[in-house]
């Protein structure tokens, strides 16, 4: 990129990157990258390939929200402190997910979608949709 003449930044945790006025990323760890997406009163967390030992380290971070709405991940290990301790209200994974994280959602009776399962995944204030119940 330097040598393309590209500007960028090298992210810090906390760090906040306005995308617009109703959207904005904060790094939370930056390697793996984690960040947190705030959009109209909604909370993300792209949590990636962040393994359980980085999981473990963002229960104790005060960068961390109170509640996350939304968690994606790529379908690696979860630790179930940081479903809990955030009130993970739905998750969205890229890769087949380990039974005790889909028995965690189910006993919550929170959302789930699985790409291998829902295809790809939007969504908006009216909710979600997927891709599977589009084609079906």
């Amino acid at each position: 990129m330097q040598a393309a003449g590209i500007p960028y930044r090298v992210l810090q945790p906390a760090d906040r990157i306005p995308v617009s006025q109703r959207l904005s990323l904060q790094a939370i760890h930056t390697n793996p990258l984690v960040l947190t997406l705030e959009t109209e009163g909604s909370h993300w967390l792209l949590l990636g390939s962040a393994g359980t030992h980085v999981q473990a380290e963002l229960t104790g971070s005060p960068l961390m929200p109170a509640q996350i709405d939304w968690l994606w991940w790529d379908g690696g290990s979860l630790i179930l402190d940081l479903l809990e301790r955030f009130q993970v209200q739905a998750g969205i994974s890229s890769g087949s997910v380990g039974e005790t994280v889909v028995t965690w959602f189910r006993q919550k009776q929170r959302p789930l979608y699985v790409a291998d399962r829902s295809g790809a995944v939007s969504w908006s204030r009216r909710g979600v949709q997927t891709l599977r119940a589009q084609l079906d």
